[in-house]
């Protein structure tokens, strides 16, 4: 014989309102979409750490244009420390990129151009210029190697990576919306003067 309640109270049963049913499938609707939401920001993660990596300047095609400028040219390289180089003269050996550059919007732009080191960390001054007509401009890092038996030891591997250089432009300059126009590793070449590269 089955037990009775004395009480006459009727049991409780685990039936949830229609209310508490809708405030489960909302949450749980919220946290399918978290989860989608982290795994889509992961992936794009990967995906631009790869797009991310400096190019060889080789594979560059010039020109490049972006929204507002024009990359006619571009030239990269190592040189010895100058005497009227704004630096803090402890590293003997800078990177250099020459840029032709021309208004692509026919308005007045701007231009950053920053170097990084092999880490990817952007070293020393960033260099920003206002591109109102077609021009050339040589831009070196305001840091770079400590002398030429380090650079050579940088060029033949000692380390690991490459160093770069990345120009963006914009159409203002206090802007915080800077567009990537090109991004590559600065060729391990040291030029000693403008007609005796040495390799």
């Amino acid at each position: 014989m089955d037990a009775m309640d004395t009480s006459g109270k009727t049991p409780p049963t685990n039936k949830r309102s229609p209310l508490e049913l809708l405030g489960l499938a909302g949450s749980a609707a919220i946290l399918i979409a978290f989860i989608y939401f982290l795994f889509h920001m992961l992936s794009t993660d990967l995906v631009d750490a790869s797009a991310n990596a400096p190019l060889d300047l080789e594979t560059l095609d010039t020109p490049i244009s972006g929204e507002f400028i024009t990359l006619k040219s571009l030239q990269s390289t190592w040189r010895p420390l100058r005497e009227d180089d704004r630096t803090d003269k402890r590293n003997k050996v800078l990177p250099e990129v020459t840029i032709t550059a021309a208004q692509a919007a026919g308005t007045p732009s701007f231009m950053k151009v920053q170097f990084r080191t092999p880490e990817g960390e952007i070293s020393g001054d960033v260099k920003t210029i206002k591109i109102e007509s077609e021009s050339t401009e040589a831009i070196y890092g305001t840091r770079g190697i400590a002398d030429e038996t380090a650079f050579v030891s940088y060029k033949f591997g000692a380390g690991k990576g490459n160093w770069s250089v990345e120009i963006l432009e914009s159409s203002d300059y206090g802007s915080g919306d800077w567009k990537r126009l090109a991004y590559f590793t600065v060729p391990s070449t040291l030029t000693k003067d403008s007609t005796e590269p040495n390799e």
